[in-house]
């Protein structure tokens, strides 16, 4: 892989040291005050310049040591989540100098959470005595040399940090559980200390260039990365795991920065191997790396608990911010904050101060902009003025540098409010449906009545010259602008319609209303749903003409386009959208992803985001359309596209009202009591009195009291509103996913947007696109917030994993294909740990061993089921069998139909899991008392269970396949069945336990599909209907008890797995997650509504939800802990698997495997002409230990096998040797080692191979030379371009260790990769 994966430090250099105490400055002994006395004075002192205290000191600031291009900046790191680790590091350096000048006192911190008074003596005093002698203080001041210059470093410290209560800074930054929130009011915090010590001086704490040449720059510092520690301890509390494991409900937000070198330690000329080694954001989320500790972790008398409790105190009650967005402006400023009563013009304003917010910078800082908003708590100010704090008020500040007065707005605009209500308050409920209120209907369900009369009223409205007409309210969106700039100074005209701002929901809610009010039906507006597969535009605009009745004369459709009158050009609008239509699954996503978010703030970003690539896809590169601000809202689409958004910003309200949170944009206060323009123009301008009373958008949420208007449904995606939360919880937010963070701003053009990561090698994935809507006659806008693109499916898709080494970048498109250039932030790379949710249960029905059944519980079950065999209605058995093979009902549109079974994936368990559960559920409404029992074929039983195999008026005996006028049959291999190894355990015992000893889903799940194939194959013999054919096994009663035994395996697994502490899914499963089980999702073919709403794969994974258990886990009479124990002695031994790989045949096989002339093993695999084509990508293991032994084969050459294939039936057979896989399984060891046959002749024994993590890799030959080549690239590969370094070769016959990720195989000899001599192996991650 060379140089494509991310190194891994195998061997770090630690000086030898004990472990060294961090104490409170104020209870240092004299003894240690007098070590870093010396100590510090040492290194001030140090002869070896880049050890030196000056020297570590320029790291900060000045002078510059770091760049971006040709532009120097210093190095040290603000505006960033790694704000915090490079900090960390820096003083571990400085440490480190310090004890090898005899320092056996870690760095002091200052506590200046306590109330302070006055400075630490240890800091303050100029002199000190050391018996006797008077000496300079080396923790006063520092001397700066510039340019044979002396300055020394100063204080003036404001009295101001006299009274600030920072404890209460602290306790609100700890109080988010977002690491990248916590860190931005962590900095704004720890920048009040610097500019209140440092005051006007130059070379102070209040200068970025010179603050770490004051000693006091070390002491806060410390203070700061105590809180840091305290912060990862909270998260504990709550039960996740900070840093880089990051598991449950945590977030790693910015993965490429913590991979990025921490500068300058990273350096060769580092003269500390430790920090050196170490400089990377990821180590320093791990403090033991360095030994130092604190000596408390308490602050002005608090513990981790008491914090603990502030927090949950403070969330308990209602609160007001000012919400800043805050960058660097190189220098450090103070703003000074005022809340201010709302007051007509002629009054004076009356306000309150509610504190100040402090930024540090310098003339050398790196350019920087926090990703997230700054909260600064301004509760106390608004309630000491008497106003409510969701009340209409104004937030103003004022900035000010060190000495003087800035009137510049440039560090951000003013402050938004938000309010904050306290935990658990809900806003008023919303409406239920109430009568005499406009429904709003899907566009693809209306009536030719419907339409028609829409585009009557559209072709009135379209002909009205008047401000109800047309054209005038299309021209509130755009062009010609009619809202006035906010600077009174310009005269200007902009585009009224809200981008980049919260207020973007409300300003289009009414923007549509004002529409569906001129138009004057009963009926709304239309909605157009574009999540539904291959959307094609709605009938009601696509056609240029359309006729009331046949015969009439085609009249235009006023729903097709209209003219753009203010340009007298005579033009009309155009559309793009392909014929063929659009899958727009990533639009979908995008949405769900706004729908999870329970914070308005958080919706809306996401909402209004994702929104615009209808506007792009619809509008395309027409010059008139819908992708462009100014002509949008002429193209008539427009509105049953927002229609739809509306929609979905009401299904979002029902579900916070679901979730018992406020729907109400809260987060953005202030911009909610500002007046929506041009709504609030004189009736000159807007004559509709509904919209103009509704323009302070205080009062829009509930559209169906205040607006008149509801929709039909509130659906998404077929879900109802509880549905579609549980789908979120259970299968969205349950599984872990990467995102890209945009941080947008508007550049007065629309533009599509692609996400690219581009690896070392130049090859260049998309993973992700959206699209900005824009242009010039928008008012400027930058969000506060990033939007966050999910690219988990993408990044899977590409085999690329978050540590592979690739690029992220953005590029930016007009729809003419011109490049933009913009002036975005970097990129940040998510990571989103799965959410630990709630598991819902059902009453459980028990599932019991089919042996220990009573008469009473056999009856009641063989009456249920005589009654689902002889019901006609949609939920028989008949029905529910044919789900799995016969008749073929998927997909369920289109005439290629196949079996929806899905054989060889991942998802094998989960969809036969529901499909058992089915049956349950119907035999559980027609009586039965009782899960569906399991049969424990393992244990020492020898005779059939009674259940099904007692022939007299049983309905588990057989059933009559009424489509096909048969009875299902049986031909049962007892012998098979009961073959015993040579101590008298059922051979099928160990197989079983095989299947249980894997540690990795995607490998069980091979092996589990596997023996469920044998068990079909052993009971159903060579009959056509019977469990040997995947078209008729569903039909026999017996399928749905040996599904229960399987489902219980696989229970049985995941205990396990619990035990072991390793995943009980896959990365191979998240491809799936998304894609529903299918037929279980259509209501045209399932009935019943459980299954139906379970139909996606990560709602099955815990079969607690649904409605059963199993009396006992235990294998033959061996329990979990047994089992576990059966296993670690199997793992004590050496083993050799034969690894083959396995797809569909159209029909059931069984195949025997020789090695030479032993048989080694039997492979059935189920099948039949109408499977859906598979083929597994991991190899099938079979244990071949004892046969190499007896033939005296080792894994150094190839291997090869003979295979005799037959039907099921007999029909037809063959045979053929075959080279191989080989799996070995060294004792002891929790890796596997793949060997791979390559040879001159013969490819291998597949083009792809996955296994998983830890892997180690052996290839062996009989006859090629040349080592095996890493391609690095699939293009490469396949164009069989060979690398021209040495780098990336493998050797044969030794064992090389792979990480995760892809590699493109083939020997070093072009020829033969032109012959189809390669591999490409993909190791996955865990």
């Amino acid at each position: 892989m060379g140089t494509s994966r991310v190194l891994v430090l195998t061997t770090l250099v630690y000086l030898c040291r004990g472990l060294i105490l961090r104490k409170d400055i104020d209870s240092l002994t004299s003894e240690d005050t007098v070590n870093l006395r010396l100590s510090l004075q040492g290194v001030k002192y140090e002869y070896q310049l880049k050890k030196s205290y000056s020297y570590i000191a320029s790291f900060y600031g000045y002078p510059t040591r770091c760049s971006v291009g040709n532009v120097a900046y210093s190095c040290s790191v603000h505006g960033m989540p790694t704000f915090p680790q490079w900090h960390r590091l820096y003083l571990a350096h400085l440490e480190q100098a310090l004890t090898e000048k005899g320092g056996t006192v870690g760095i002091p911190y200052w506590d200046w959470s306590k109330p302070l008074q006055k400075m630490p003596a240890f800091l303050d005093d100029e002199k000190y005595n050391l018996e006797g002698e008077i000496l300079d203080n080396p923790w006063h001041h520092t001397n700066i040399s510039l340019s044979g210059v002396i300055h020394a470093t100063n204080r003036t410290v404001d009295s101001r940090l006299w009274s600030l209560d920072l404890m209460e800074h602290i306790i609100h930054a700890l109080e988010y559980p977002n690491y990248c929130q916590f860190v931005v009011q962590l900095e704004v915090l720890h920048s009040a200390i610097h500019f209140l010590v440092g005051g006007a001086s130059k070379y102070s704490m209040s200068n970025i260039d010179f603050a770490a040449y004051d000693p006091l720059f070390l002491v806060h510092h410390a203070n700061l990365d105590r809180i840091y520690e305290v912060y990862e301890a909270l998260y504990r509390e709550r039960g996740s795991v900070p840093g880089t494991s990051c598991e449950t409900d945590c977030e790693i937000c910015d993965i490429k920065g913590f991979q990025m070198p921490l500068e300058p330690f990273n350096r060769d000329d580092n003269p500390f191997p430790n920090t050196r080694l170490l400089a990377t954001g990821w180590n320093m989320t791990d403090k033991t790396v360095f030994d130092y500790n604190y000596d408390s972790l308490t602050f002005d008398g608090l513990g981790i608990a008491d914090i603990k409790k502030r927090i949950e105190m403070k969330k308990k009650t209602d609160r007001a911010f000012a919400v800043f967005k805050l960058n660097g402006i190189q220098r450090s400023v103070n703003l000074r904050i005022q809340v201010c009563k709302t007051s007509s013009e002629d009054e004076e304003d009356t306000c309150e101060s509610a504190g100040d917010v402090f930024i540090l910078g310098g003339s050398t800082e790196h350019p920087w902009m926090f990703r997230r908003p700054y909260y600064h708590d301004i509760t106390k100010a608004v309630l000491k003025l008497g106003l409510k704090l969701d009340e209409n008020f104004r937030v103003l500040t004022e900035m000010y540098g060190t000495d003087d007065k800035i009137n510049s707005s440039e560090i951000s605009p003013q402050p938004s409010v938000e309010f904050r209500p306290a935990v658990g308050k809900q806003d008023a409920p919303l409406s239920e449906k109430k009568k005499d209120v406009i429904i709003r209907q899907d566009v693809d369900l209306l009536t030719e009545d419907e339409m028609n009369a829409l585009r009557v009223a559209m072709e009135n409205v379209q002909n009205n010259g008047t401000q109800n007409g047309y054209q005038a309210i299309a021209a509130f969106h755009g062009a010609p602008g009619q809202c006035p700039t906010p600077n009174p100074d310009v005269a200007l005209t902009y585009s009224c319609s809200i981008r980049g701002l919260p207020s973007f929901p409300h300003w289009h809610r009414l923007f549509v209303m004002q529409l569906e009010d001129s138009l004057g039906l009963s009926t709304g507006i239309p909605y157009w749903d574009w999540t539904k597969p291959g959307v094609q535009l709605p009938n009601l605009v696509k056609d240029a003409t359309y006729q009331i009745k046949d015969g009439d004369s085609p009249k235009a459709n006023p729903f097709y386009d209209a003219a753009i009158e203010f340009l007298r050009t005579g033009s009309r609008t155009s559309r793009s959208w392909p014929e063929q239509g659009v899958n727009l699954d990533d639009l979908k996503d995008a949405v769900l992803l706004a729908l999870e978010q329970d914070n308005f703030c958080d919706f809306e970003v996401q909402f209004e985001i994702a929104h615009n690539l209808i506007h792009a896809l619809v509008g395309g590169n027409a010059p008139y359309g819908m992708s462009s601000l100014e002509y949008s809202a002429y193209d008539p689409i427009f509105y049953i596209h927002h229609s739809f958004l509306d929609k979905i910003w009401s299904i979002w309200m029902s579900l916070q009202e679901l979730r018992g949170k406020p729907y109400k944009a809260h987060c953005a206060q202030s911009y909610i009591f500002t007046p929506l323009s041009p709504f609030n123009f004189s009736t000159t301008y807007n004559p509709n009195p509904k919209t103009y009373a509704h323009s302070t958008a205080t009062n829009i949420y509930d559209h169906e009291k205040e607006l008149g208007y509801t929709y039909d449904t509130l659906t998404f995606d077929g879900m109802n509103i509880t549905e579609l939360e549980h789908f979120i919880r259970f299968n969205v937010t349950s599984r872990p996913r990467m995102f890209v963070g945009v941080l947008l701003n508007g550049f007065n053009k629309s533009a599509k947007a692609e996400i690219h990561a581009t690896l070392h090698t130049g090859e260049r994935y998309i993973v992700g696109r959206f699209a900005v809507l824009g242009g010039p006659t928008e008012l400027g806008w930058r969000l506060d917030r990033l939007y966050k693109v999910d690219i988990t499916k993408a990044m899977f898709d590409a085999h690329l994993s978050w540590n592979d080494l690739f690029e992220l970048s953005i590029e930016m498109f007009e729809f003419n294909g011109v490049s933009i250039e913009t002036d975005l932030p970097l990129l940040q790379l998510i990571y989103q740990a799965p959410e630990d949710s709630e598991i819902e249960t059902q009453p459980a029905l028990l599932r019991k061993n089919i042996q220990e059944l009573t008469d009473d519980e056999s009856n009641n079950l063989r009456d249920a089921l005589k009654k689902l065999q002889s019901e006609t209605s949609a939920d028989n058995f008949e029905n529910i069998a044919g789900f799995h093979g016969a008749p073929n009902r998927c997909p369920p549109h289109g005439s290629n139909r196949f079996a929806c079974s899905p054989h060889g994936l991942p998802i094998f368990p989960h969809w036969h899991r529901l499909l058992t559960v089915q049956f349950e559920q119907a035999l559980s409404r027609l009586g039965a008392s009782w899960g569906i029992p399991y049969w424990d074929w393992t244990d020492e039983s020898t005779a059939l269970p009674k259940l099904f195999s007692d022939p007299e008026d049983n309905p588990f005996y057989r059933y009559y396949i009424q489509a096909e006028k048969e009875w299902t049959d049986r031909e049962v291999n007892l012998k098979q069945l009961n073959l015993l190894d040579p101590e008298g355990t059922k051979m099928l015992f160990h197989s079983a336990l095989s299947i249980l000893e894997e540690d990795q889903f995607c490998d069980f799940a091979v092996q589990f599909e596997l023996l469920h194939y044998r068990l079909h194959a052993l009971m159903g013999g060579t009959k056509k209907y019977s469990l040997a054919t995947l078209d008729f096994s569903a039909f026999d009663p017996l399928f749905m008890i040996l599904q229960s035994s399987f489902d219980r395996l696989w229970t049985m697994w995941q205990q396990l797995q619990y035990l072991r502490q390793k995943p009980v899914s896959g990365q191979c499963v998240y491809k799936h997650v998304d894609s529903s089980m299918e037929p279980f999702r259509n209501p045209d073919i399932n009935v019943n509504k459980m299954t139906r709403e379970n139909s996606l794969p990560g709602l099955v994974s815990d079969h607690r939800r649904l409605g059963y258990k199993f009396d006992k886990l235990n294998l033959n009479v061996f329990s979990l802990k047994d089992l576990e124990d059966k296993i670690k002695l199997q793992k004590s031994k050496n083993r050799t698997y034969a690894g083959l790989m396995l797809g569909g045949v159209k029909n059931s096989v069984t195949l025997e495997v020789y090695l030479q002339d032993n048989q080694v093993g039997t492979i059935n695999i189920l099948g039949g002409p109408n499977e859906k084509p598979w083929v597994f990508e991991r190899p099938y293991k079979i244990d071949v230990t004892d046969a190499m032994k007896g033939a005296q084969l080792t894994t150094d050459k190839p291997v090869k096998l003979h295979l005799k294939t037959g039907t099921y039936d007999g029909s037809s057979s063959s045979e053929e040797d075959m080279e191989v896989f080989i799996i070995e399984r060294p004792s002891g060891s929790d890796h596997d080692i793949l060997v791979v046959p390559i040879n001159k002749k013969t490819p291998p024994p597949a083009l792809k191979v996955v296994v998983k993590k830890d892997t180690q890799v052996k290839f062996v030959t009989d006859d090629v030379v040349v080592p095996m080549k890493d391609f690095n690239t699939f293009t490469a590969w396949k164009a069989c371009n060979l690398p021209p370094s040495l780098q990336g070769s493998y050797d044969f016959g030794a064992e090389h260790p792979l990480i995760p990720g892809n590699y493109y195989m083939s020997p070093a000899d072009v020829d033969l990769c032109n012959r189809g001599i390669k591999i490409h192996i993909f190791v996955e991650e865990e």
